[in-house]
């Protein structure tokens, strides 16, 4: 007989990017949870639980961590074990986790790689994440075949190669599905990559947006840094604070308003309480 293990894992999506939430805030959980995956194994055994079908499926994992002057930390993975600095749509869901959890308040504080991030959980599951300054470079240009197209190096936490397109093919096609593979690993971009961000302006106000995500190598349903970094070029490019952006998953909003963090909000969705069985670890 198989048995279920103590542990629960919560899964979580923000407009279609989606997570599992593991709290080891208490000492206890940690100590019982290192006695089957110990921190060393925790990328491989990441890989195996994201598994979209061989294990519960998600595109990051997130262990939730206790931290000695801040309302907690994080751990967090993409789907293939690699560690990420920082995933806006993770950090909306796990703010939201934790305030749930009564780890924090609804004002918190927390510690991503990319530094300290300040998160505010409203009502119905909205929640808005403030990040650190945003590094913007210069336009550059990639070759690929014989095609040269221009982008912009936008750090938003991760980096982002940022493309803006003007035709009617759809933003998440097969062929900028071959150029974003090929621009992410590029050379110049370090030996972990780019994530690759194309957007498309919709209005004055609104654009629509979809980002190929290192870590899971094809576009996602939403990128929360993406969004950040194509919302803004976007508005540096209008000259305006904020605007709203559409992705594949569903609609959030990003504001620059000068003299404060950058900010990024939008809605929240729980999805499962799951208790893995012994066999996945």
């Amino acid at each position: 007989m198989i048995i279920n293990t103590d542990f629960k894992l919560t899964k979580m999506h923000g407009t279609g990017n989606d997570f599992l939430l593991l709290n080891l805030c208490p000492i206890e959980t940690l100590r019982l949870f290192e006695k089957r995956v110990s921190p060393q194994n925790r990328p491989d055994w990441v890989r195996r639980i994201c598994h979209r079908h061989f294990g519960v499926g998600a595109d990051g994992f997130l262990f939730v961590e206790s931290h000695d002057s801040l309302d907690f930390q994080w751990d967090f993975y993409n789907s293939d074990g690699s560690s990420a600095e920082m995933c806006g749509n993770a950090a909306r869901c796990v703010a939201r986790f934790a305030f749930d959890e009564k780890i924090a308040g609804d004002k918190m504080t927390f510690q991503s790689i990319a530094g300290p991030i300040q998160a505010h959980v409203l009502p119905g599951g909205e929640v808005d994440i403030t990040t650190r300054s945003i590094i913007a470079d210069p336009e550059e240009t990639f070759r690929q075949k014989d095609s040269i197209w221009k982008f912009h190096r936008i750090n938003t936490g991760v980096p982002h190669s940022v493309i803006v397109v003007n035709d009617t093919e759809p933003l998440a096609s097969d062929t900028r599905k071959q150029l974003a593979a090929s621009l992410r690993q590029d050379p110049s971009h370090g030996e972990k990559g780019s994530n690759v961000t194309f957007y498309r302006p919709l209005s004055s106000t609104c654009i629509e947006s979809v980002s190929f995500e290192r870590g899971v190598e094809n576009f996602t349903l939403s990128c929360g840094t993406g969004v950040l970094a194509a919302g803004y070029h976007f508005c540096q490019s209008r000259g305006i604070a904020n605007c709203d952006v559409q992705v594949p998953g569903g609609a959030l909003k990003v504001s620059f308003l000068e003299g404060t963090p950058p900010k990024l909000s939008g809605s929240t969705q729980y999805v499962a309480n799951i208790h893995p069985n012994l066999e996945l670890f």
